[in-house]
């Protein structure tokens, strides 16, 4: 689920538009050449200036795929505000020519669904994009590509909010579109696949997720120009997939190739590099290198802060990272202002009950218990695993969310048999979670060394118990 590459669509509405929109003005054939090259700040020079000339000559509305070509452009090349502002005067010229449910207005609402996703909007996004896959579903026939990106776009939506269980069943139909292409459309099914890796992975299912990514891969590769953005993606993409199966230092190269193709295809401070940025960082404090990690951290949190709006999820996402790599290398002091800007935007940004929360305050409540503040540090913890129960009792974060509030029982000495109960619960769930693997293979083997130490820590907390029984016994004869 990302951002579309909606200039095809605009083209393509050409044969369903009427009469009177019939000379709107085309975006060039060098522009199109541009996006799909993946060289998006050139082609957003080029059609504001194409734009521009067509209004100078034209009433606005006969300008209005140019208008929309510059509001995709401006997306593909970072600036989700200009994008937002294109697509909502695009929907005011479409809605007096033609009418809201004429094709070019659900364009430009589709345009502004991807503005507001790409802007942490979600709430305002989803109802827009129920309302561009409806109309889409009226007017074209069931597997139309159209219908197929509206399913992901609204699936984007959903999966931001924490829905991917929602999402899924959309993208699966999205894919199915997408392989009955004729001729096949192998860099949209390769966007397809990547979709619903990415709905499967946020469920915990990280081996089911692999070979989809591996797919969308090869198909980019096959279908893009060399060194396009949407390949660099895609090497993230199955980096992320190995990294969650504990296959950590084989993810390396390939989110090392991903930076170095979006350093090379984008102009620097594009929000992708970014993305690749933090994810080669992620992956180097995972492997213990977090002198390494954290001045890509900061990049990518500067990077950030510039290009998008302050309350945007993923400056808390880049405050959160700064701040890990820095509790773990001994600064907690340092790392715990951040922890709390990346809970407060987050709370401000998500809605109440999403992942990020509970991840933010379990985030905080570790770095209050490394300075020695386990009594400031357990309602954190109960918090977060409040949000953390609507997940399945096999899924990380529910297991580490259990684990992380025993610990802090178990170290402040209170409440001992709340701190077994739960680090029974973490156990079954990684239990649970093991039998999903296809045999002792190194990512079965990595995945045991992690969640190890709950069932260590369940013994010591049942021999605690015992013992203080011991004694309350000694003491009653």
């Amino acid at each position: 689920m990302r951002m579309r590459h909606l200039l095809f669509a605009v083209s393509f509405l050409a044969a369903l538009t009427a009469p009177a929109l019939a000379q709107n003005r085309q975006p060039s054939a060098a522009a199109m050449r541009m996006i799909a090259g993946g060289a998006y700040a050139d082609a957003l020079a080029v059609l504001k200036d194409e734009r521009d000339a067509c209004e100078a000559q034209a009433p606005p509305a006969a300008c209005l795929r140019l208008i929309l070509a510059v509001s995709n452009a401006a997306l593909l090349a970072g600036d989700a505000a200009l994008a937002e502002g294109e697509a909502r005067r695009a929907i005011r010229l479409a809605d007096t020519a033609r009418g809201p449910e004429s094709p070019m207005a659900v364009s430009a609402r589709a345009h502004l669904g991807a503005a507001l996703n790409e802007r942490g909007r979600f709430g305002e996004a989803e109802p827009l994009l129920r309302a561009v896959l409806a109309a889409r579903m009226r007017r074209l026939p069931p597997n139309d590509p159209l219908i197929a990106e509206a399913l992901d776009d609204l699936a984007y939506t959903l999966f931001a909010q924490a829905r991917a269980g929602e999402a899924e069943p959309l993208l699966r139909r999205a894919l199915a579109i997408a392989e009955q292409a004729n001729p096949p459309n192998r860099a949209a099914m390769s966007r397809q696949l990547t979709s619903l890796a990415v709905a499967i992975n946020a469920q915990g299912r990280y081996r089911e997720a692999e070979p989809y990514y591996r797919r969308a891969l090869a198909l980019a590769e096959a279908s893009l120009p060399a060194g396009h953005p949407d390949i660099a993606t895609a090497y993230a993409n199955l980096a992320g997939s190995l990294s969650r199966q504990g296959r950590i230092a084989a993810a390396e190269p390939l989110y090392r190739r991903a930076l170095a193709l979006q350093e090379a295809a984008l102009p620097a401070g594009h929000p992708a590099i970014a993305v690749g940025a933090n994810n080669l960082a992620a992956n180097l404090r995972a492997q213990g290198r977090e002198a390494e990690a954290e001045p890509l951290f900061r990049r990518a949190l500067a990077i950030w802060e510039r290009a998008l709006p302050p309350t945007h999820p993923r400056i808390a996402t880049a405050l959160n990272n700064l701040a890990v790599s820095l509790k773990d290398q001994g600064r907690a002091a340092a790392a715990e202002p951040l922890y709390r800007r990346a809970l407060a935007l987050r709370r401000r940004a998500l809605p109440a009950g999403h992942p990020d929360i509970a991840a933010s305050l379990n985030n905080l409540a570790a770095a209050l218990e490394a300075m020695g503040r386990p009594a400031q540090a357990e309602p954190l913890y109960r918090e977060a695993l409040a949000i953390l129960r609507a997940l399945p009792p096999w899924h990380p974060y529910r297991i580490n969310g259990q684990w992380a509030l025993a610990t802090c029982l178990r170290r402040q000495g209170a409440a001992l048999a709340e701190a077994r109960t739960l680090y029974r619960r973490a156990g079954a769930g990684a239990l649970e979670r093991m039998r999903g693997f296809p045999g002792f293979t190194a990512g079965a083997r990595e995945e045991l060394r992690k969640v190890r130490p709950i069932f260590a820590n369940q013994v010591r907390v049942a021999w605690a118990l015992a013992e203080a029984r011991a004694v309350a016994g000694a003491g009653g004869r």
